[in-house]
């Protein structure tokens, strides 16, 4: 796969592989064009919200003719928003980072 990640489209820090299985970016309409380019035929969009903008548009003839799926996703109920919440503001939260690749060995980070 070749990455996107460079086009002048796409914003800064946001990296996206043509023919991806499933692209996942900042959700709206500001990135939806560019979503459904990347998507390979038979490939799946999951979006979690409309951060950029909710009112996107498809073309149909492509939905079907490429045999794309579109999911609508979320993080999970409110109450569990809250909970998690809890453990960030406390800063009970602890990601846990096992390695750091340089952009170059992309690769061998996946």
């Amino acid at each position: 796969m070749k990455s996107r990640s460079h086009s002048p489209a796409w914003r800064p820090g946001v990296l996206v592989y043509e023919d991806a299985p499933e692209p996942r970016l900042r959700p709206g309409v500001a990135t939806w064009p560019k979503s459904l380019e990347s998507l390979a035929p038979g490939g799946r969009l999951v979006t979690c919200g409309a951060t950029t903008g909710y009112d996107a548009g498809i073309d149909l003839r492509y939905l079907f003719s490429k045999q794309w799926s579109l999911l609508g996703s979320f993080l999970g109920s409110m109450g569990e928003l809250h909970q998690v919440l809890k453990f960030v503001f406390r800063k009970q939260l602890k990601p846990v980072i096992d390695r750091v690749y340089p952009l170059a060995e992309i690769r061998a980070g996946a």
